[in-house]
């Protein structure tokens, strides 16, 4: 009976597999990042860190970009377009305010999209904050 079963098992899931094919072009908007993992190194205490993530649209229909959040308080995230046409590009502008932050830091900010494929994508973005250099006076 187990092997019965084993046997029906693997026949569907080989059909299953073979009526996939790689050809077959996804429909929809797709939101594509050049880069969603960001090492920013060290950063001094107290400044705002600015930096940008770029996009496209690789997917067949318009793109609709319905929310930027950012995981914390201290960086705040806006897109450059909020509708983006297939092959269409645009980048999340991100500031990490460093002010009362020290040692490593790891946050992160939540795209939500019509993406047809990930609806929630995430850029995390690392870094180390360091004491601020003074002015050394002898």
């Amino acid at each position: 009976m187990k092997l019965i079963l084993l046997i029906t098992l693997t026949f569907f899931s080989i059909n299953l597999l073979m009526a996939q094919t790689p050809d077959e072009e996804v429909k929809g908007a797709i939101l594509t990042f050049e880069n969603t993992e960001i090492d920013l190194g060290d950063i001094p205490e107290g400044i705002k860190k600015e930096f940008t993530v770029k996009f496209t649209n690789t997917g067949s229909d318009t793109l609709i970009i319905s929310k930027v959040r950012a995981g914390c308080g201290c960086t705040a995230a806006l897109s450059s377009e909020e509708v983006i046409k297939p092959s269409g590009s645009g980048e999340i502008k991100i500031v990490f305010n460093t002010a009362g932050r020290k040692g490593k830091q790891r946050k992160d900010v939540t795209i939500i999209s019509n993406d047809s494929v990930t609806p929630r994508k995430q850029i995390v973005f690392t870094g180390n904050v360091v004491k601020a250099e003074t002015d050394k006076k002898m």
